[in-house]
């Protein structure tokens, strides 16, 4: 049986149509605009269409619904939100939300997607309240668990680059997000997914003759075949009647360019936005598609603006997807639109975790025979902490993280979703536990950065830290930050984090340790400190011993990686200084180079890398460079260096994984650190 499907604000039908094609049955399209539930009904001929307000649909006539929906989709106008409005936090269509919400409460279906623009997530009520934590909030008061994330179509193998606010909402368990399928440049994800490049203007278009043509040519991307259907005749493909001074000033926009191409005695008319007048590049996705006969947005071959058929091939809609109403509403009608490509992508991912429901739910609490303690997960990132201390048959009751990539890469490797900001959790919302672990944000210390320390916002997350630990008074505790902590502000730093934690009721005790005399060839020195509760008196605790390196960065390397090359520039900086290095260095390990300057590289084949750091994930030459090889270090290779095992999975964006690597922990000696924290702690309750 297929699930089943209720679209709201559902004007033509794009997030429907997307829903189908994954194998969900739409059962009912509600919108107030006549001519898009023309077109949402032409298109979707077996679905129930109202053609009505919604706030003026009594829950009466929701309540045959009950229980008999999987999902709910919407997307409320986004006129309100949207960066090119005017952004009045007055304007009624922002509060509609409400009303997808007062739907839900009646039908109760497992899954809610809204669909927005990303402004209005910067967006506040008249009372200055954010309308994203409203909308949370006033899901959460009906039972739903909610998760947000931007989304870019082009991600997902639209030919544009639109990127929408998606919002998740679920009875029990939440779902996370799809991975993406398309990239700037093809690669292939470290568990072996090959990511398309983006499918460009000239990839979607080339089949689509100019207005004089009837036909559509022979199909030959993959895109175009997808779009195609075997359909032949082409519909809704007339041409605005272009004056010619208009043609005129088309002519001298360039692929890419826009109105500032225009010599300005031919531009002599208002609107200086950068997308006004913009020519489409052939070899890029499209930009945002919003009127494209108002922006008048160029054909990236002829003078004329797009036709509605070339925009709705731009949004995904397939070719036999027919358009009602006049030429001005067709292209409105598609400038709301979802691509389907994006809500088929959604739908694949909800309907693929609706048949695994019962392995989604939350790891049991209670407690089984072979558990000795429970730990909350502060900063958790992407779970390092969580699989050191797991190891040691631990078990984790929170978990929380303000970086969404890295949520979803915790949710990847163990089923569960953590909470988001720590400075807006309450105390009395994390469970009791024996053990409190947080690798708490490292960059305000860090020599790599500015070193703004407590005056930098991410600095005074150290007294959430605090905060928790007073409140809750766990048995122990284990701390990792930058050796940088130590010195920082001439040691002022951590004499304050000192005196906090003996305040908070902790004997405390520090040390620096590196990731190279754990077993990993990473030169990472990390401050580490453990604290115990003082009613446990334990007044000393030994760190463990350094461990003889037994594998270099050479062992650990894919020789066989392809697609991690630097930019011709960097690499001539490279070879001029390995020349240099080369001659007065005998070792006969791989040679990594970082820190690639015109002016200096730092080379070492000694077989430890240099350490792996956020900066990674910022792109340009951060990542450890092998300089025999031509390539930077993997994705795969960076987890291997902090330890993760070869099971481990990553959310599949190559600067955000760098970057999620950079910020963790390595894994062996938090794990030997919490072994000899449990074995403290049980003799101090013998």
């Amino acid at each position: 049986m297929r699930p089943t499907v209720i679209d709201l604000f559902c004007g033509i039908g794009g997030f429907s149509y997307g829903f189908e094609k994954a194998g969900f049955d739409i059962i009912l399209g509600i919108d107030n605009w006549d001519i898009a539930i023309e077109t949402f009904g032409n298109n979707h001929k077996n679905v129930k269409t109202v053609s009505d307000n919604l706030a003026d649909i009594d829950n009466s006539f929701f309540k045959a619904y009950k229980n008999k929906v999987d999902v709910i989709i919407a997307g409320p106008p986004c006129q309100g939100f949207s960066m090119s409005g005017r952004r009045d936090i007055n304007d009624k269509r922002n509060t509609l939300f409400e009303e997808v919400i007062r739907v839900v409460s009646v039908i109760k279906p497992k899954v809610v997607v809204m669909e927005n623009v990303p402004g209005l997530l910067s967006m506040k009520t008249p009372g200055g309240y954010p309308v994203k934590e409203l909308i949370i909030k006033r899901f959460n008061k009906i039972e739903y668990n909610t998760r947000y994330q931007i989304l870019n179509s082009a991600d997902f193998g639209v030919p544009q680059l639109r990127k929408r606010v998606i919002f998740i909402s679920t009875r029990k368990e939440e779902i996370g997000f799809p991975s993406i399928t398309h990239f700037k440049t093809p690669y292939t994800t470290s568990g072996g997914q090959k990511i398309k490049k983006y499918v460009t203007v000239s990839n979607a278009l080339a089949n689509i003759p100019n207005v004089n043509r009837q036909r559509y040519l022979t199909p030959k991307s993959a895109f175009q075949k997808l779009m195609s259907n075997g359909t032949k005749s082409i519909y809704n493909h007339e041409a605005m009647n272009h004056s010619g001074h208009i043609i005129k000033r088309m002519s001298f926009v360039p692929p890419g360019g826009n109105w500032s191409d225009v010599p300005a005695k031919y531009y002599n008319v208002g609107g200086n936005h950068s997308n006004n007048y913009r020519r489409l590049h052939p070899e890029r996705p499209a930009i945002t598609l919003k009127h494209a006969t108002k922006s008048m947005i160029i054909h990236p071959e002829y003078n004329r603006c797009l036709t509605v058929r070339e925009v709705a091939r731009l949004q995904s809609f397939p070719d036999d997807f027919i358009f009602y109403g006049t030429k001005f509403q067709q292209h409105q009608q598609l400038a709301n639109a979802v691509p389907p490509l994006l809500g088929f992508t959604i739908a694949a991912h909800i309907k693929a975790n609706l048949r695994k429901k019962n392995t989604l739910r939350k790891r049991p609490l209670k407690k089984t025979s072979n558990e000795k303690f429970t730990f909350i997960d502060l900063f958790c990132g992407i779970g390092g902490f969580r699989w050191a201390l797991e190891k040691n048959d631990c078990r984790c009751v929170f978990s929380c993280d303000i970086d969404q990539r890295a949520r979803e890469s915790y949710f990847l490797n163990f089923n569960e979703w953590p909470e988001g900001d720590i400075k807006k959790i309450p105390s009395d919302k994390i469970p009791a536990h024996d053990i409190f672990c947080a690798g708490f944000p490292c960059q305000p210390f860090s020599i790599g950065g500015e070193r703004k320390g407590f005056a930098d916002a991410r600095g005074t997350l150290f007294f959430d830290v605090a905060r928790v630990l007073k409140d809750k008074q766990p048995k122990a505790f284990i701390l990792e930050n930058v050796k940088g902590l130590i010195n920082h502000d001439k040691g002022n730093t951590i004499n304050i984090i000192r005196t906090i934690l003996t305040e908070t009721g902790y004997i405390h005790f520090e040390k620096i340790l590196n990731a190279k005399d754990f077993g990993l060839p990473q030169n990472r020195l990390r401050w580490f400190c453990v604290g115990f509760r003082k009613d446990l008196k334990i007044t000393d605790f030994e760190f463990p011993k350094p461990i003889p390196l037994k594998r270099t960065v050479s062992q650990l390397l894919n020789k066989n990686a392809k697609g991690y090359g630097i930019s011709e520039i960097a690499l001539k900086h490279v070879k001029k200084f390995y020349k240099k290095f080369a001659q007065r260095s005998d070792n006969h390990e791989f040679t990594l180079a970082n820190e690639i300057r015109p002016s200096r590289c730092v080379m070492r084949n000694d077989g430890i890398s240099p350490c792996l750091t956020a900066k990674m994930g910022t792109g340009g030459n951060n990542v450890p460079f092998i300089v025999e090889l031509e390539r930077k270090l993997t994705v795969t290779e960076c987890l291997k260096l902090m330890g993760f095992p070869a099971s481990f999975k990553i959310k599949e964006n190559v600067h955000q994984s760098y970057k999620q690597i950079g910020n963790s922990v390595p894994v062996p000696i938090v794990q030997k650190i919490a072994k000899e924290v449990i074995k403290n702690i049980n003799a101090s309750q013998v």
